[in-house]
């Protein structure tokens, strides 16, 4: 399966059910609803592993992302950029709350369990992470 993000194409084996996190209805219709949601940008569910992936293509950009590098957003008001990164987060903050804002996702998408017909992959996702072997570890 290949998906795209940020002008870029990802190939996924179809042995793992893989998702496009801010394209299943669930997010868009519910979890998008809260103010100031995010997520990551897949989730793949393997049979011993899953992977969260947030991509981030600065191609071109790379002097006014440079200063996302830095933790804390310690560099963000040092730096100069050609754009306001006032509302901007460093790298290891934003994607921390993309993180955490998809495993509270995952939680809310598998409380509903078999009674919501739109969380597809989502929901078998969701389903994995509650499982004892992922519990274990």
């Amino acid at each position: 399966m290949v998906l795209e993000e940020s002008n870029m194409q990802f190939e996924f084996p179809d042995s793992l059910t893989t998702v496009k996190f801010d394209e299943e209805s669930f997010y868009r219709n519910s979890f998008n609803k809260f103010p100031e949601s995010k997520g990551v940008d897949f989730i793949t569910d393997g049979n011993e592993f899953i992977a969260f992936i947030e991509v981030k293509n600065c191609r071109g950009h790379e002097g006014d992302n440079r200063w996302r590098i830095a933790p804390n957003n310690m560099k963000r008001d040092t730096v100069h950029v050609s754009h306001d990164v006032k509302q901007r987060d460093s790298l290891d903050i934003e994607i921390a709350q993309k993180m955490a804002m998809t495993l509270a996702a995952l939680c809310g998408a598998y409380s509903f369990g078999d009674r919501k017909d739109s969380l597809g992959k989502l929901g078998k996702i969701a389903a994995s992470i509650s499982e004892e072997k992922f519990a274990k570890t």
